[in-house]
């Protein structure tokens, strides 16, 4: 990755998801994300937020591009309405921190 990863949010309505479908697809982007890490993409699968609630998830990646991203969320068969790149903001922390503090990954 570069200084600055880009990081990017996949959207999927997913009527009905549990903790269980969301753990599976992310599985499945984690070794997406290495294959095409093997094949020369920085690309990083960072975790993903469930709002079971309103059955949307939304998987995070670290990428150079939206469409590393977009291929990634195809071949890992996830089930997208759109990608869209987001800024991570946590209080004291340097501007282009990324969201492994959200997630756990610190």
């Amino acid at each position: 990755m570069s200084d600055r990863p880009r990081t990017f949010l996949v959207e999927c309505f997913t009527p009905g998801v549990d903790e269980a479908a969301v753990a599976a697809a992310g599985d499945r982007a984690r070794a997406v994300a290495a294959d095409l890490r093997d094949g020369g993409s920085q690309i990083e699968y960072l975790g993903a937020l469930l709002v079971s609630g309103d059955e949307v998830v939304f998987h995070v990646f670290a990428a150079e591009s939206a469409d590393d991203v977009k291929a990634a969320g195809t071949a890992a068969e996830l089930p997208y309405e759109r990608v869209v790149e987001s800024v991570g903001v946590a209080p004291d922390s340097p501007p282009g921190t990324t969201l492994k503090w959200v997630l756990g990954k610190a």
